[in-house]
């Protein structure tokens, strides 16, 4: 009795202790299981980082400071150094990025040429002559362009993407087929100068100075030469910042007394406005004059009030019936060039001229 109770025990306690191992398999198992789906869990994130870790630091930065490189501006100094561009393939086959300046030849193009764009750092480009009929939006993407010469063309109108052209700073529309005023041009607020001589067909209209001009406030050159205007409008004597002037080739008739108050006027030329009526009748307002050129105008005599220009270097009377210079002309203390070809001024004047004004360049 007690032996068959004894071997019954020891079947139930191996049974016990078989289930123990059991238990204690299946934990080890599921342990092992828990562990390897951890490092499942990880090792996407390890691949993530060592993904992040094999792409080079700099690479982002490289390809910016490339870009930086590229991209450059030079100061007008540095500019007028650089090597003129005529030939857009030569230009092309250089290093684009290094072409500043471009000049096409005569009769090149109707249009921007293609592979134009290419040169990301152009500061000037010239189309004088070139028989451009019409300009696409392309040119606003030259946002380093700072001369833009479009002189001599058959353009009619101006495309709205110049404004995007921020460092623009002269703008030359000489002798072109306008009809209507581009009105683009009085949105280029920070253009300092502007070229609109010999532009008849717009001229005719009536429209050639629209009143929106007054805008440009930051104009320093204004030329409106050879257009026969039998006015010019007064709000040119509000462009304050004007250091040059060019009204010459018109019929005014009478000198606009608005263009008095052009204090800080330092060129102001004057060619054929038809005598001295179309003068100013008082010259020392513009007490900051260094140039004056009034040639052709029927002067039999240099105005009194021209003496009183303290600051003026250039003094040209050409074509001028004008037979002598007052001595008034010795208070003109910096003046380094007068100008009397074709006058009637005789050689014994000259001769006097040349004894009392001994630092003057007279020319005759």
């Amino acid at each position: 009795m007690n032996t068959r109770f004894l071997f019954r025990s020891v079947i139930i306690l191996c049974i016990y202790i078989g289930f123990l191992g059991v238990d204690n398999v299946l934990a080890q198992r599921k342990k092992k299981e828990d562990k390897n789906d951890k490092k499942t869990e990880e090792k996407p994130e390890k691949v993530e980082e060592k993904k992040t870790e094999s792409t080079p630091k700099n690479e982002v930065n490289t390809n910016r400071n490339d870009t930086i490189r590229k991209r450059k501006m030079l100061a007008k100094e540095e500019l007028e150094v650089q090597p003129i561009f005529a030939n857009l393939d030569k230009a092309l086959k250089s290093k684009p990025d290094s072409v500043f300046i471009m000049r096409f030849p005569s009769f090149c193009c109707t249009n921007l040429p293609k592979g134009l764009e290419k040169l990301i750092n152009v500061q000037v480009l010239s189309f004088h002559n070139s028989n451009m009929s019409q300009m696409d939006s392309t040119i606003g993407n030259f946002d380093h362009l700072q001369i833009l010469d479009l002189r001599q063309n058959q353009l009619t109108e101006l495309p709205n993407a110049l404004t995007k052209l921020k460092n623009l700073e002269e703008l030359n529309l000489e002798r072109n087929n306008f009809t209507k005023f581009p009105m683009v041009v009085t949105q280029l607020t920070w253009l300092k100068s502007l070229t609109l001589s010999l532009n008849l067909s717009l001229a005719r209209t009536g429209n050639l100075l629209p009143p929106n001009l007054e805008n440009m406030q930051s104009l320093e050159h204004l030329n409106i030469s050879g257009n026969l205007l039998k006015k010019i409008p007064p709000f040119v004597g509000n462009l304050q910042k004007l250091k040059e002037l060019n009204i010459s080739n018109n019929q005014y008739g009478q000198f606009p007394q608005d263009l008095l108050k052009l204090a800080r006027l330092e060129i102001l030329t004057l060619r054929r406005v038809g005598g001295d009526k179309a003068l100013p009748n008082d010259f020392s307002k513009f007490i900051k004059l260094k140039n004056l050129d009034i040639t052709a105008n029927q002067l039999a005599q240099v105005p009194n009030s021209v003496y009183n220009l303290g600051d003026l270097e250039t003094l040209i009377l050409d074509e001028n019936p004008i037979t002598s210079i007052s001595n008034d002309v010795t208070k003109l203390k910096n003046l380094k060039t007068l100008s009397l070809k074709k006058t009637s001024v005789p050689p014994a004047e000259i001769n006097r001229l040349k004894n009392i004004l001994t630092k003057t360049n007279i020319v005759f």
